[in-house]
């Protein structure tokens, strides 16, 4: 067997410096999410690292646990990807994310029984035929338990293995907050897996609460992880390892460096010995008390109380012989999910987020998110609605404008995020091909436009806004006045481009599919005008050959 690699989770403000020295890890893990389904510059990275070095997919929104329908559109992206980069490995995470068609973007705890084991070893299976692969699935940090557990993590890990196939994504983070937690024994845990399952090792740090550890991958790893590193290497010595850091990201060469401290330590060890030797797998031993809601039931519970904060004083679904009590989990759970959305929304409307109040940003988030919960992975799709939420929606503070300009703010960077990441098509009709066009054929011609292209129409200019934020300056009131933008990718690079009224009069016919003729109808010095939008869009691989 080949030497365990050692590498790292890539952030994208790493790739200058990894250029430069592309053999600073002997490999990448990606996020699935990230990649899947998307083109442009996005997927002109993925293309430069997969040619520097192997890639490892890992992703967070399988719910391979859940109740909901599997995504299939999601597998065959992820199919896609994987055949792609050549994946040495495509993993997630054993928990569930969904419940009734709604999105947690979180990973959330799974009841350790035999019926949930039956369901998700079926589950596994179905996704591994989608695949055509072995998928790894990783345990995750938790925060609860629940009473009708029969079994521990490690027994449901191994068995669950045994009878689908897939492999493990060994946290050893995870491992060690969920000591702490839950009172899981790790050296047992360690000795209950089998060695052929484990393929790789996360190792991160955590932030330290008085009463409550959490999974953040914002600290380095702290020297009690390191330490049941060394156990777990001696008890999975052939697994690859991986160092994550997902907040208060570093420089690239003190992430090298922590990269070079897990070789090192595998390395010693090795030569240490003394590995850990394997126990059998518990038994399916039931509890003196047991919870007789099955598993969707118990989901829809979990849901109601983690992420709805429904005012439920009654938490009999959820064992108190824990470290952590069930009502500080379960707000472990609810303060994640408002907090991660929020986030989610700042970081996708910088410009919005700039120009409002901090709190008047968090209060129209979380008045927002309870109008439009999140329905998928992509968080891309979290604020589409949010231009048209901001319309009618009461500030706390007068910003000096009508709420159409903060709603127009809102339109712009929606349009501009989904066309930065819109996957690439082709081949595009180039000008001499419309040239060639037959004059009688003009008239009846329609047109197909690439998925990368946005028309936004606003009732205030919001370009410098959103132009100044961007390059990290104070954003001017904007100016009143009606505005249209042609959003769009031109050799790769985002652009934003005002155009007259009447030009977006007529790509907002010609992009929804109206023939030449009915664009024009409204004059005949339209088809002038047309005509050059059209040569201009042809230009720039806008429009698409037949």
């Amino acid at each position: 067997m080949s030497p365990p690699l050692f590498g790292a989770g890539f952030r994208s403000q790493h790739y200058a410096a990894l250029a430069r020295s592309p053999r600073a890890l002997d490999w990448l893990e990606l996020v699935s999410e990230n990649f899947a389904a998307l083109g442009g510059p996005r997927r002109a990275l993925l293309e430069r690292l997969r040619a520097d070095h192997p890639i490892a997919l890992h992703g967070v929104s399988l719910s391979i646990a859940g109740c909901d329908p599997l995504d299939r559109a999601f597998l065959r992206d992820l199919r896609a990807l994987a055949d792609q980069v050549e994946a040495l490995h495509v993993s997630d995470h054993l928990c569930w994310t969904t419940h009734g068609g709604r999105t947690s973007h979180d990973l959330l705890p799974v009841a350790l029984t035999a019926s949930v084991l039956e369901h998700v070893a079926a589950r596994v299976s179905e996704v591994q035929d989608a695949l055509g692969r072995r998928i790894l699935l990783e345990n995750a940090t938790g925060y609860v338990a629940f009473r009708c557990d029969e079994l521990d993590e490690a027994a449901f890990f191994a068995e669950l293995c045994r009878r689908s196939g897939c492999g493990m994504l060994l946290d050893v983070n995870n491992l060690y907050v969920n000591a702490h937690n839950l009172g899981v024994d790790a050296e047992r845990y360690l000795a209950a897996l089998r060695c052929e399952d484990v393929a790789y090792l996360h190792v991160a740090g955590h932030a330290v609460l008085a009463d409550v550890r959490i999974d953040t991958h914002g600290e380095a790893v702290p020297d009690q992880v390191w330490a049941l590193y060394d156990r777990a290497v001696r008890r999975f010595p052939d697994a690859h390892v991986v160092i994550e850091r997902d907040e208060n990201i570093p420089e690239l060469a003190e992430l090298c460096a922590e990269v070079e401290l897990a070789r090192k330590r595998h390395a010693a060890a090795l030569a240490a010995g003394d590995a850990a030797a394997p126990v059998a797998p518990a038994g399916l031993t039931r509890l003196a008390v047991s919870h007789s809601e099955d598993w969707p039931a118990l989901q829809a519970t979990f849901w109601r109380r983690a992420i709805e904060r429904e005012p439920d004083t009654s938490d009999a679904f959820a064992a108190e012989d824990r470290p952590v009590s069930a009502a500080r989990g379960l707000r472990v759970y609810s303060d994640a999910f408002a907090t991660n959305l929020e986030r989610a929304l700042a970081v996708n409307f910088p410009a919005l987020a700039r120009v409002l109040d901090a709190r008047d940003f968090a209060a129209l988030a979380a008045a927002y998110l309870r109008a439009h919960p999140p329905v998928g992975h992509d968080f891309r799709a979290l604020g589409r609605e949010l231009a048209a939420f901001v319309r009618g929606y009461a500030f706390a503070r007068d910003y000096g404008v009508e709420r159409s300009a903060l709603a127009d703010l809102a339109a712009l960077e929606q349009a501009q995020l989904e066309v930065q990441d819109e996957i690439d098509e082709g081949p595009p009709l180039g000008p001499d091909a419309l040239a060639a066009l037959a004059p009688e054929d003009w008239e009846a011609a329609r047109f197909r436009f690439v998925r990368a292209l946005r028309l936004v129409r606003a009732s205030c200019d919001v370009l410098p806004a959103v132009e100044a934020v961007a390059r990290g300056a104070t954003p001017e009131r904007p100016a009143p006045a009606p505005t249209s933008y042609l959003v769009f990718r031109d050799d790769g690079r985002l652009r934003s481009e005002r155009i007259s009224e009447r030009e977006a009069d007529l790509a907002e016919r010609l992009i929804a599919g109206r023939s030449f003729a009915e664009a024009c109808e409204d004059g005949d010095d339209l088809a002038i005008a047309a005509a050059q939008l059209l040569v201009n869009a042809c230009r720039r691989g806008l429009v698409l050959a037949d």
